[in-house]
């Protein structure tokens, strides 16, 4: 199984929930630009890496080791790739705690490469917006180091407050070939969030 991971075999799709009414209809993120590494100043949060990041490391007067491989990694190899397929879905919408409404965009996300919090980090890539409930890499959350990607501001800070019910992020599909039989196995599983839905007329 660990083969048909490396070798990029699995076929890994996710589902999400966009805040607001996103555009375009399908594409890939994935360009060198697009890198990330952890943030060593928000534990255990993602951040994208650039020149200025690469500098604040080197600065630092009290390198812990941890700090040290961070900087090596980042160093060598400018961060690891992130690349996702998506694929945008019904445009709706979900009602909050205390009345009212918010518009979310349904997403089919395909992970080409497989890097912490990848899904999370390319919603604000594409669209500036974050997955409904995630309040760690929305505007305003404790993952600071993508706060150049844009967002929603305080009002998606609020939606994500008053929804909630937790991140709209799941696995949906995943397919891979039996390591004794020989044959794919192709498990599907539908969103938790349906119930709380409504597509927009």
């Amino acid at each position: 199984m660990h083969q048909q991971f490396r070798d990029r075999f699995v076929l890994k799709e996710y589902g999400a929930l966009i805040q607001g009414h996103v555009g375009g209809c399908e594409g890939e993120v994935g360009t060198s630009k697009f890198r990330t590494a952890i943030d060593f100043r928000y534990r255990p949060w993602m951040t994208l890496v650039s020149d200025g990041y690469v500098d604040e490391l080197e600065s630092r007067m009290d390198r812990s080791k941890w700090v040290e491989g961070i900087l090596k990694d980042t160093r060598d190899t400018g961060g690891k790739e992130n690349v996702s397929g998506w694929r945008v879905g019904r445009r709706g919408s979900v009602k909050l705690e205390g009345g009212g409404e918010a518009d979310v965009t349904e997403v089919k996300f395909i992970p080409r490469t497989g890097r912490t919090h990848q899904l999370r980090i390319t919603a604000r890539e594409v669209w500036g917006r974050g997955i409904l409930g995630d309040e760690g890499y929305a505007v305003g959350g404790e993952a600071k180091g993508v706060d150049n990607l844009g967002g929603g501001g305080e009002e998606e800070v609020e939606i994500n407050e008053r929804w909630g019910k937790g991140m709209c992020l799941n696995s949906k599909r995943l397919k891979w070939k039996h390591r004794i039989t020989g044959q794919v196995v192709d498990v599907r599983i539908g969103d938790w969030w349906e119930d709380y839905f409504e597509t927009a007329e």
